[in-house]
């Protein structure tokens, strides 16, 4: 199997938002941690999805997502993989 071809269904994706400082500092954190991150911006997001995300809490930028698993604002602990 062709390994580039291969999606990682547990990679971090961090949806931003312009000017977003905590966007920032995710960002950098990933950077900084060797984390492998995709950066996308907030406007990505489908409608309905994000409003699910809204409904659920998740109401601050970043959002993050890894896997099946959502999360919002400069999570260390998401950042690092370390979902509950």
């Amino acid at each position: 199997m062709d390994k580039k071809n291969v999606v990682n269904k547990n990679k971090l994706i961090i949806y931003t938002a312009p000017h977003c400082m905590k966007c920032l500092m995710a960002e950098k954190f990933c950077a900084n941690n060797d984390i492998d991150a995709e950066i996308k911006p907030m406007t990505e997001i489908v409608d309905r999805t994000l409003d699910m995300l809204f409904e659920s809490g998740l109401q601050e930028t970043p959002i993050l997502k890894r896997g099946e698993h959502w999360g919002s604002g400069f999570d260390i602990k998401f950042l690092k993989g370390e979902i509950d």
